[in-house]
């Protein structure tokens, strides 16, 4: 039996986020902020700006992502990803200035993470399609032929020049991982660039805090991910900073009382199977959170915090199926643990 994870309508999700950001944070300012909502890159996306009622800044930045969508977009023929996507091996295709910064971005954190974050992962993504109504468990031989084409090996980045080429037939590449924490670093610099110090940037939960609120750190709902959206495991305290946040809950569906989520393994092409229900990553710019937050869920509990312990300005929380919450060193000083159902268990003690 096939469940797949039903789309919330746009009104509830409207309401979470308001839920999640503007009431979690503090309440000294009276005076209510000027926002603008649009649906671009599969999801909602909600800016919120709250020491100006001048408009045009806020237009600007939200006119900006549906540009982003244009460049970065698999779903979009003419993206310049999908026209790399459709080019043949050893053609050169030149990229737009936001794609070659994705892309730059993205074969930095493949390298990384020796690929379990690759953004030549297309070929699974399309095979899985999860979160869309044709989602299905892919048969062996159409994994293993998927399994591949991903590589982050077989691409050729010319940063001088702005081009890519695929060195084999076939390869594809998904910026999805990666591409929305751009759109919220790109939005931040447009308000900043016209005058705005106080915002909150959405895009579906990932979260952009500019400046703060009257002098007032925000404060951000970290996503309880074994209940409906908007239910919290605690909060934490942030200024100009970033929180992005993946786990088993986002994208999904259901068969035979498995669930199959959206992260998907570059070793063996299924779901990552680990102890983590969700992660947060906490990061200065959103690009690198929302690279981080897969690269670490793949890496799991133990090492990813080694990992995320060895980087300077990243920190994380980590939410386990055994109903733990671990913090990071530097997150165990903004984490507001309120949820009981879930110890909470600190830098200073997990190893004890």
């Amino acid at each position: 039996m096939l469940y797949r994870k039903s789309l919330k309508p746009l009104v509830f999700l409207l309401f979470t986020m308001s839920l999640l950001l503007v009431g979690c944070s503090s309440t000294s300012n009276t005076a209510e902020p000027i926002s603008r909502t649009t649906l671009q890159f599969g999801t909602v996306i909600q800016i919120s700006v709250f020491d100006t009622k001048d408009q045009d800044a806020l237009d600007l930045a939200i006119g900006h992502m549906k540009t982003l969508e244009n460049e970065l977009s698999t779903s979009i023929a003419k993206s310049d990803v999908s026209q790399f996507n459709e080019a043949a091996a050893n053609d050169v295709v030149v990229l737009g200035e936001h794609a070659q910064a994705v892309v730059s971005r993205g074969l930095y954190y493949s390298a990384q993470s020796n690929g379990q974050f690759d953004i030549t992962i297309e070929p699974l993504v399309d095979l899985w399609s999860i979160g869309k109504e044709d989602a299905q468990i892919p048969d062996d031989a159409s994994l293993t032929q998927a399994l591949e084409l991903v590589g982050y090996e077989n691409l050729k980045f010319d940063p001088v020049h702005g081009t890519l080429t695929k060195t084999k037939e076939g390869v594809k590449i998904d910026l999805g991982a990666i591409a929305k924490g751009y759109a919220a670093d790109e939005a931040a610099r447009i308000l900043k660039e016209n005058g705005v110090e106080s915002a909150l940037i959405n895009l579906g939960g990932n979260v952009l805090a500019l400046g703060d609120k009257e002098g007032v750190a925000w404060k951000v709902g970290i996503q309880d991910p074994l209940q409906n959206q908007g239910a919290m495991v605690g909060i934490v305290e942030v200024t100009d900073a970033s929180v992005i946040t993946s786990g088993v809950y986002e994208r999904y569906f259901e068969e035979d009382g498995v669930r199959y989520h959206h992260i998907l393994s570059t070793d063996n092409g299924y779901p990552v199977n680990n102890e983590i229900l969700g992660i947060s990553i906490l990061s200065e710019t959103a690009i690198d959170g929302d690279a981080l937050s897969t690269v670490v869920y793949t890496m799991g509990l133990e090492a990813g915090m080694d990992f995320i312990e060895s980087l300077e300005g990243i920190e994380a929380i980590f939410v386990s199926r055994d109903s733990k919450i671990y913090v990071s060193t530097g997150a165990e000083k903004v984490f507001d643990h309120r949820n009981q159902a879930f110890d909470l268990i600190s830098s200073a003690t997990k190893d004890k």
